[in-house]
């Protein structure tokens, strides 16, 4: 009986840390969401009625889109950037390790420490507008609404490459010398060994790492927070920003709550995506 006992007995206090710290909060959240009235006064149940104000104004579904196409443009190029540089990297040549290390680096540059950076970098009189004005070049607003999603997106991919960079680079170095040498003895171009030999090898690593990094890139808000909040307007207002906005910019924690909820199913949708993928390529 103890015997029997003692798995659950090891694994019990895992289970409160994260009912304390995970489910709690959801469950406050599911409350909040279908709940209104002043935050810290009474509050009253309204049903469905924050939901439907939040889909019905357009808010909610405009930050939906602006989140897709910030997370899949983001992650597509760093996926080809990492991918390119871990290619580079994977061959002998002089420096190759001193190279490494120096595009790791923006991996290791915390996230509200990039986004300053950025923030610093980007703005009128900032230092790319400077290094164009010596060239000549009339100064661009980087971060008006012409500019400002590609430039959240640069953040994230300047950020983000280097994992891919090295998970690709560590798929690369497992591949077996020999399927190259086949590749090459029967005539195949580099190209060819590329396509039948790099892409086949990489395929599980590639799918793994895009979807851990669409996952983080879905849920981003400290790199937008920090150099457009959101904006101008709402230019860049993902559904990470909408809903900070909602429940501490205009402390309405109700609304902030229901929008959450409503971005639940999209989190768990990756979620469930990348589980299922682990255990399919564990079997």
């Amino acid at each position: 009986m103890k015997k029997q006992l003692a798995p659950f007995i090891w694994v019990a206090p895992v289970v409160l840390v994260i009912s304390v710290f995970m489910l709690f909060p959801l469950f406050q959240a599911l409350w909040d969401s279908v709940h209104g009235g002043a935050s810290g006064g009474t509050k009253s149940y309204v049903g469905l009625d924050n939901f439907k104000e939040l889909i019905s104004s357009g808010v909610f579904l405009g930050a939906v889109g602006r989140t897709l196409i910030f997370t899949l443009t983001a992650v597509a190029l760093k996926l080809l950037v990492g991918g390119g540089a871990a290619l580079i990297l994977n061959r002998a040549f002089w420096g190759r390790n001193v190279l490494r290390s120096w595009l790791f680096i923006p991996w290791t540059i915390p996230l509200f420490a990039g986004g300053i950076l950025f923030l610093w970098l980007l703005r009128m009189n900032g230092g790319l507008n400077l290094m164009l004005e010596k060239l000549g070049v009339y100064p661009v607003f980087w971060l008006g609404p012409k500019f400002a999603m590609p430039s959240i997106i640069f953040l994230n991919v300047w950020k983000g490459f280097p994992f891919f960079m090295i998970t690709i680079l560590a798929g690369l170095q497992i591949i077996p010398a020999s399927l190259y040498e086949a590749a090459q003895i029967d005539g195949a171009s580099g190209v060819q060994q590329f396509r039948y030999v790099t892409l086949p090898g990489l395929r599980n690593v590639i799918l793994i790492a895009s979807l851990l990094s669409t996952v983080w890139t879905f849920a981003q808000f400290e790199n937008i927070y920090v150099l457009t909040r959101g904006g101008p307007g709402k230019a860049t207002e993902t559904l990470s920003i909408l809903i900070y906005k909602l429940a501490f910019g205009t402390f309405n924690l109700n609304m902030g709550s229901a929008a959450a909820v409503l971005a639940l199913p999209l989190f768990l949708f990756f979620i469930f995506w990348l589980v299922k993928l682990v255990r399919k390529e564990a079997e």
